[in-house]
């Protein structure tokens, strides 16, 4: 049924703010799990759709675990909202970040109930994490006294191997706008280049900041948009904007608010930078009783030994960690994120729905 579940919600084309799609895919989640058991809450915040899933007589905000996803992605051409199974992997927007641990934790939350088991369990389901997360877990988080033990998410940050993840980079989205001065393209000394501003600004971050973009526990600042207001070839732009893509360890800021306060201290005078988004690192100690059980029990399923390590990303637990609640990640083994073919392993999905199912036995 993993399989089956994880292909349909794959169809769905839950790119952010299609809230329609939204709507139409929870419904189907209420679909698979009996009324009798289960309750359903919805919290909607400035367009932006959650789903809640808690037991008859339980009040989800004070859940001992709570389990969190989200059911957005990025946009995609329609092709890729059709999945296809072959070569022991599931293909399709969505199938490792994270419609496959989606399917794996309301299957693994509808198996140990149906079995007689109770837990103390609530499952979030968000509709903004591929855009920053504030109007889903951020605001849930915020604006709600919940009381969870553990927040885990299953969602799979590996390509190699099935891995617990109990660090987070931080995350910092910043725009930066730059003023020159404008001049004909043919005289570029007259003029000061909006782009050559940004384009060298940047540079001087990465340097000042010992930023090489490798791989690693450590920043990296990546350029992902760029434009200018020029709507001719031959003049030397005075504005320009770029969009910048920061991870940061604590080595540069325990907050996204220090590691911004040290940037700016760099920009020129030329140059302003506004925050679009931002999380602070995670950081879970290895000896905290819940995650040892969680490697315990991955451990066991897997038959072999499951490690703990970081992740280059950030995702909706971050929200839950700034709040003082400790939080981790584990899913399937997959690969190309937000590629053509992405991809998630039919065998460590359905390890990771045993692993939850285990798991979930512990808060019973």
């Amino acid at each position: 049924m993993l399989h089956t579940v994880t292909s349909e919600l794959i169809r769905f084309q839950t790119e952010a703010g299609k809230i329609e799609e939204f709507k139409k895919v929870y419904a189907y989640i209420e679909s698979l799990l009996p009324k009798d058991f289960f309750c359903f809450e919805y919290i909607e915040h400035t367009g932006i759709l959650s789903q809640v899933i808690f037991l008859q007589g339980q009040d989800w905000k004070k859940a001992r675990l709570l389990l969190c996803g989200h059911i957005d992605v990025i946009p995609a051409e329609p092709s890729q909202y059709e999945p296809r199974i072959e070569d022991g992997k599931i293909f399709g927007r969505g199938s490792i970040d994270m419609k496959s641990g989606i399917a794996a934790m309301v299957l693994a939350f509808k198996s140990i109930v149906e079995s007689g088991g109770f837990p103390s369990v609530a499952l979030l389901i968000t509709g903004d994490e591929e855009i920053g997360g504030e109007n889903g877990a951020g605001y849930i988080s915020q604006n709600f006294e919940l009381k969870p033990e553990f927040v885990l998410v299953p969602d799979g940050p590996r390509v190699d191997r099935m891995e617990i993840t109990n660090q987070e980079k931080g995350l910092l989205w910043l725009k930066l706008e730059a003023n020159g001065v404008a001049a004909h393209g043919s005289r570029p000394w007259l003029g000061k280049n909006a782009v050559d501003l940004l384009i060298d600004t940047i540079n001087h971050l990465k340097e000042h900041f010992g930023v090489d973009n490798t791989q690693g526990w450590k920043t990296t600042i990546s350029l992902n948009k760029l434009s200018t207001d020029n709507q001719v070839t031959n003049k030397i732009p005075d504005r320009a904007e770029a969009v910048l893509d920061i991870r940061f360890t604590e080595e540069h800021g325990l907050t996204p608010h220090d590691f911004f306060a040290n940037i700016q201290r760099q920009l020129p005078s030329e140059i302003t930078a506004t925050v679009i988004s931002s999380t602070a690192p995670v950081s879970t100690s290895k000896s905290l009783t819940q995650l040892q059980q969680l490697q315990k029990i991955a451990s066991d399923v897997a038959g072999e030994e499951i490690g703990v390590g970081y992740s280059d990303a950030s995702h909706d637990a971050s929200f839950f960690a700034a709040k003082g609640f400790p939080t981790a990640l584990i899913g399937p083994v997959g690969g190309n994120w937000h590629g053509k073919n992405e991809w998630a392993d039919l065998k460590t999905m359905e390890m990771l729905e045993q692993i939850l199912i285990k798991y979930m036995q512990a808060f019973v």
